[in-house]
């Protein structure tokens, strides 16, 4: 699941703002001006799910190729 930073980071990159929590009303925007809409906000979710998936499928895809397994991979980072 997406998080909210992640979120933030797709849809406001580089902008400032403070969040006190993990809801669109809970955004507090530094310049004062929101660059989305709440339906913007909570679709995102899904949006960075399924960018974050082709990202995981591409990166085995690539792995498979070299006639590597994930857990090759995986064994080099434990």
């Amino acid at each position: 699941m997406a998080t909210f930073g992640e979120v933030m980071k797709y849809l406001a990159p580089g902008k400032e703002y403070y969040g006190y929590g993990p809801e669109y009303e809970d955004i507090i925007w530094m310049d004062g001006d929101a660059p989305f809409t709440k339906t913007e906000f909570l679709a995102a979710f899904d949006k960075v799910d399924e960018m974050k998936a082709k990202a995981k499928a591409d990166a085995e895809a690539k792995i498979k190729a070299l006639g590597l397994t994930v857990e090759d991979i995986k064994a080099l980072f434990s």
